[in-house]
């Protein structure tokens, strides 16, 4: 194992509280005793700029003690939460248009790039073709698509292409 991207924080579906994820610090100091680049990222929920830049603010204040440490993007995590129907949370229920929900990620990504850190979008195949307008990102893409090979005819950086991964030594 070359590098890990862990979860840091995230927003709330309903509230929109943002909260940190309880093994976060484990996580990231279990990674740097392992020797391994490390990356972060934020689950989203934001439906607004501010919002967005808000959870910015929030990772980053989580990793200043780490943050000399991070080789790897602060990622956004843009998604929406699924439910019994597949998709769900306040940021499907805000009916964003492309144009907006680009912007939201955006801001969250300029304002990670402000603090000297690199970003990225965490995102799927169908939020980035008919929720986001991908050429206008203003960072790479951390593609999320489950299969054994990418349909998705845009570009990105990374591919995440499970979800059942197991590393020994972790539950």
């Amino acid at each position: 194992y070359e590098f890990a991207i862990i979860r840091v924080s995230a927003t709330g579906s309903e509230s929109g509280d943002q909260f940190m994820d309880y093994k976060a610090i484990q996580n990231i100091e279990g990674a740097l005793r392992a020797g391994m680049s490390i990356g972060v990222y934020h689950f989203s929920q934001a439906i607004t700029e501010k919002e967005a830049q808000k959870e910015a603010q929030y990772i980053l204040n989580a990793i200043q003690p780490y943050k000399g440490r991070i080789a790897l993007p602060v990622v956004f995590d843009f998604e929406y939460v699924s439910g019994s129907d597949g998709e769900g949370g306040r940021l499907y229920d805000a009916h964003l248009t492309k144009s907006k929900a680009t912007k939201i990620c955006n801001k969250f990504c300029e304002t990670v790039e402000a603090s000297g850190l690199s970003s990225m979008v965490y995102s799927n195949p169908s939020m980035l073709g008919n929720q986001l307008n991908p050429a206008d990102l203003a960072a790479p893409v951390w593609l999320a698509q489950w299969a054994n090979a990418v349909s998705y005819s845009g570009s990105y950086e990374y591919w995440q292409y499970s979800a059942t991964g197991r590393v020994p030594g972790i539950n």
